[in-house]
């Protein structure tokens, strides 16, 4: 007989401590759509939204597994929609982008309360809630990705917003990987 192997996990809850924005209201946009940069994580190794489940994407839809586990994980966070602005994910017809969160909300949380809750780097270099979030289901550390994920990343979630903002540095620049080995950053951030 094999025993499951069972992994406890603690969270945070960030929710009760702080103030969460997350209206779609004008005080609560990112300013004149002029994000600082890109983020781009993975839902398993989320700097403050860590999902652990599912670890590796598969063809079977995940979006709603994730959105319980986040409820759950978060109670105090009143969610009118995900923290991350895009979504991607592996179905049966391949991989799918989703918007999930309204383009011109800013991230519900700042570096600045994050900042109790996470040792990211990110946040001494970027206000995160100025900035645009992508994140892939699964952990970038042990899944393996194709160059269709790439191109729909790259196609969808960046090319647009840098061609609308124009920001005054360079693609790569403009672009943060907060990814596992296993995650191309240059197949992203190439023209």
């Amino acid at each position: 007989m094999i025993s499951p192997i069972l992994e406890v996990y603690t969270y945070k809850d960030i929710g009760s401590n702080i103030e969460i924005h997350d209206k779609n209201i004008l005080s609560n946009e990112i300013i004149a759509l002029k994000p600082e940069a890109i983020i781009i994580s993975d839902t398993y190794n989320h700097f403050l939204f860590p999902i652990k489940e599912p670890r590796i994407d598969s063809v079977k839809s995940n979006l709603r597994k994730v959105y319980n586990q986040l409820r759950v994980n978060y109670t105090s966070y009143a969610f009118d929609f995900f923290p991350w602005h895009y979504m991607t994910e592996l179905t049966e017809i391949g991989y799918v982008v989703y918007n999930t969160r309204p383009i011109n909300l800013r991230f519900p949380i700042s570096s600045g309360e994050a900042k109790q809750y996470s040792e990211s780097e990110i946040f001494d270099k970027y206000e995160i809630q100025n900035c645009i979030h992508v994140t892939i289901i699964g952990d970038s550390n042990s899944d393996i990705y194709t160059k269709d994920l790439y191109k729909m990343i790259r196609e969808i979630c960046i090319i647009p917003i840098y061609r609308l903002t124009k920001p005054r540095k360079s693609l790569k620049d403009f672009v943060v990987c907060l990814t596992g080995s296993k995650f191309n950053t240059s197949a992203v951030t190439l023209k």
